[in-house]
């Protein structure tokens, strides 16, 4: 952006009582020179400064509501998540993380999480409250064989790549959904390990009973639906392929 000055001869004459033609010498001329040269950087402003790169695997509020905080700081749509960090929703109070453009999950009300998304892994610690998954690109984690993990007090969960719903019911207790696709599964110890695979919702829930002991079963469809996950989907532009109802 260049500013037009409308200055008369006489305002652009630099040395006083010497007539227009005779003060637009070669110093005059620099000067104006420099005076154009150095008026564009004010003018550019912050919207002429080089915008910061964002890696694929780097996490960034895509939408929001509510009270949603990132170690003890509000959060505002565009901000990014610093890998390690804890994300804490209040009541009536959700948010959207994209990564990679095409994987986004949801953490909704009354729910802390720690998010770190890094080089070739993800991983995700839910210590209370619900999220929502739609991982379609984990080769933006920028690895052959990227890593996608999501723990919770009472289990792990291992993910290619799929649309799947987590809920923390308890310290002992946590819910599982693979709406749609496969989920490596173990419990906290590390055991009872097996594939969770849903093509219209396939739920498991995993107990730690009071000998140390966990108890896998399957409870249901609850906590979500179809229009949730979809609603999910619609917010990176994607499809659920759903298949045969499992409930």
């Amino acid at each position: 952006m260049y500013f037009i000055l409308p200055l008369s001869a006489k305002e652009v004459a630099l040395f006083p009582g010497l007539p227009y033609n005779k003060a637009m010498n070669s110093k005059t001329i620099v000067l104006l020179g420099l005076l154009v040269w150095v008026i564009p950087g004010f003018a550019g402003g912050e919207g002429e400064r080089e915008k910061k790169t964002v890696q694929g695997y780097t996490g960034v509020v895509h939408y929001l509501e509510g009270n949603v905080s990132m170690n003890g700081e509000t959060l505002s749509i565009g901000d990014t998540v610093d890998p390690g960090a804890t994300l804490t929703t209040g009541e009536d109070s959700y948010c959207e993380i994209v990564f990679g453009g095409k994987n986004v999950f949801r953490i909704l009300e009354s729910t802390v999480a720690v998010i770190d998304l890094g080089k070739g892994r993800g991983a995700i610690q839910v210590d209370r409250g619900t999220m929502a998954f739609l991982l379609t690109r984990l080769s933006a984690l920028d690895a052959e064989e990227p890593e996608f993990l999501v723990n919770t007090p009472s289990a792990a969960f291992g993910v290619r790549g799929t649309a799947f719903f987590i809920a923390v019911e308890s310290a002992v207790s946590s819910y599982v959904c693979a709406c749609n696709g496969s989920l490596h599964v173990e419990d906290a110890a590390g055991g009872n390990i097996q594939e969770l695979t849903g093509y219209h919702h396939k739920a498991l829930r995993i107990k730690k009973a009071g000998d140390g002991s966990f108890e896998f079963s399957d409870p249901g469809l609850l906590y979500h639906d179809d229009d949730d996950m979809n609603n999910l989907a619609h917010s990176i532009d994607e499809t659920i392929p759903w298949g045969r109802l499992e409930y």
